[in-house]
Formats: structure tokens, sequence, C-alpha cells
């Protein structure tokens, strides 16, 4: 662009000069757009009504961590659709779906294993702890239409404890809502067990951040 002897630009200028950092906004905009798109992507887990547990490959989701090691052996074993090699889970938290209840999301163990299964899987069965003996069964409905699904886990004696998740569907698959992620690390919550976790999860009732972080 010209500068005039004045040192002032012309009206045509400015525009373009308007122009041009709009674009480069716009850019920025959707780079960071993406970017948070593709992070709460990475924390939407895939519900498999084929699955038997839940798995993923990200730890940085799972409260309460641990690795397995020689003195916390792992007892399970994951076999895979092709039948093959059984895999060991490396460690195991729990994890936290968002749901439409008092708590406002489901806690439920989860495996970390990377990279025999690289994608964050959720069992239904993982949803049936919560609710123990009165648990009644679940019920999946999808709409096509809109691309979304309903998942239920019924409450044998009532309707208002049961469990209700909402999520998306690609690909003829169901996605949950981004799971609810970890507090930040502190002394209090990088030394949180898993039982801990799992009872901070509780549906029985809620504990502040507080609470948690001086389990």
């Amino acid at each position: 662009m010209t500068i005039h002897k004045n040192g002032e630009w012309t009206d045509n200028e400015v525009i373009e000069d308007k122009a041009y950092k709009n674009i480069q906004e716009l850019k920025i905009s959707e780079m960071a757009t993406g970017l948070i798109l593709t992070a709460n992507r990475r924390c939407e887990a895939h519900l498999d009504g084929g699955s038997q547990a839940s798995t993923t490959n990200d730890k940085s989701v799972l409260w309460g961590f641990k690795w397995h090691t020689k003195k916390n052996l792992c007892r399970v074993r994951l076999m895979c659709v092709d039948g093959k090699t059984p895999i060991v889970p490396e460690g195991h938290g729990t994890a936290r779906i968002p749901a439409n209840d008092a708590e406002e999301h489901v806690p439920m163990k989860c495996c970390y294993t990377p990279p025999d299964i690289p994608n964050f899987i959720l069992s239904p069965n993982s949803f049936k702890p919560p609710l123990g003996k009165h648990c009644n069964g679940c019920t999946l409905e999808c709409n096509d239409d809109k691309k979304t699904f309903q998942f239920t886990v019924n409450h044998k004696k009532r309707k208002s404890g049961l469990l209700l998740l909402f999520g998306t569907t690609r690909g003829g698959l169901c996605y949950t809502r981004s799971a609810v992620p970890p507090m930040p690390t502190t002394e209090g919550t990088a030394e949180m067990s898993f039982d801990a976790a799992e009872q901070g999860g509780n549906l029985g009732g809620r504990r502040s951040s507080e609470e948690l972080a001086s389990a």
C-alpha cells in the first residue's frame, strides 16, 4: 500500500487494510475453533453395545489414575473382536460421563489401553454399577434425522432414579458428550486413590473440590 506525502492513508487504503486484518482474525478464529472442536471430540466416548469393558487410550480423562505394576498387577484381560492375543491394560481410573441426573455425570471404571485399543470406548455395562441391584436394564434410542441418541439406564423402583445420557451419532456410531476432565493436578489430587475418585463421583452425594483434594 502507498502512503501519501502527508503520511495519511487514503480511504481505499484504510478499507483494504481493515479487510486484510479481518481476514487474518477470521483465520485465527477458525484455527482456534478447530482446536477446541478437536479437543472436545478427543474427550467424547464411543458408546459400544458390543463392548464388555470401558477403555481409553488417553489417561488425561481419568480421575485417580493408577498404573499397574508388579505390586499392583492387572487381573483384567481384554479380547478384541479379532480374537487374537489378549490385551492387558496398563492402568485404570474413573471416567465421568455427563448425564442428566442430580450429579450431572456418571462415574465409571475405565481401563487405560494404549496403543492396543486406540479409542475411548464405553461399555453399557459400566453404567450399571451406580444403580446396583436397582438397575433394570438399558435402552438406546437413536434419531437418524437429528443425528442424536438417548441412552437410558432404568431404575427398578422409580423413574427419578434412572440415568439419562444424550449424545450425537456419526457414521452410525454413538458418541457421548465430552467426559468431565480431572481437576488440575495438585499435591492432593496427584495422590488421590482410585477408590477416593470413585467415591467422589458416587451418585449418593456430591463432594466439593476441596473435599476431593483432601481425600
